[in-house]
């Protein structure tokens, strides 16, 4: 296999291995073996937690809860103490997708970038929302519904789902990566 082949399966391996755990929980924390792997989390994050916490608002507003501006409110925080990792996660993003575009990539290649974007990191984000919304459609009382998704949009008042949390190191590369480019 091709060294540039193995170099991008290994970025979308570990963009798959990332996705897998940008839900705030108790797990340990993830470890990278290469820059290599951390560049191919930089390539689905955060954003991927940013649509992930819009779909579990979207859930939210189909319970009709109250909450739902609170959950809104937490959102915006959320995406504010995040601009300028979405924006670096952007930037990563085009860089593949252009990588995929380039005539002198391997069909392969080609193949695998795309795959990742356009079907597994969406079936990823799809069932990490349907397993928070789980708990939230199981209820049967409005109140109890309306409460659990006060208590989600708490958790990301309080910063558990940011990503200096949840995947310091991942944090770090992109913060060094603003950094070098003088934001």
């Amino acid at each position: 296999m091709h060294k540039t082949i193995q170099l991008s399966m290994r970025l979308i391996a570990s963009a798959a291995i990332f996705l897998f755990t940008a839900a705030p929980a108790s797990a340990q924390l993830l470890k990278y073996n290469s820059q290599a792997e951390i560049l191919g989390a930089a390539a689905v994050s955060p954003d991927s937690g940013r649509q992930v916490l819009k779909g579990l608002l979207s859930v939210c507003a189909q319970t009709g809860a109250q909450s739902l501006s609170t959950f809104e409110n937490a959102l915006a925080g959320w995406e504010k103490r995040h601009q300028l990792f979405l924006q670096e996660n952007a930037r990563i993003k085009q860089d593949f997708l252009r990588r995929a575009d380039n005539p002198g990539t391997s069909e392969e290649e080609r193949r695998a970038i795309k795959n990742m974007y356009e079907v597994l990191v969406p079936k990823t984000i799809e069932a990490q929302i349907a397993s928070l919304a789980t708990p939230i459609n199981t209820i049967e009382d409005p109140k109890a519904k309306a409460s659990l998704c006060n208590d989600y949009a708490q958790s990301v008042v309080e910063g558990q789902w940011d990503l200096q949390k949840n995947d310091p190191t991942l944090a770090n590369f992109l913060a060094d990566r603003i950094k070098k480019r003088g934001k």
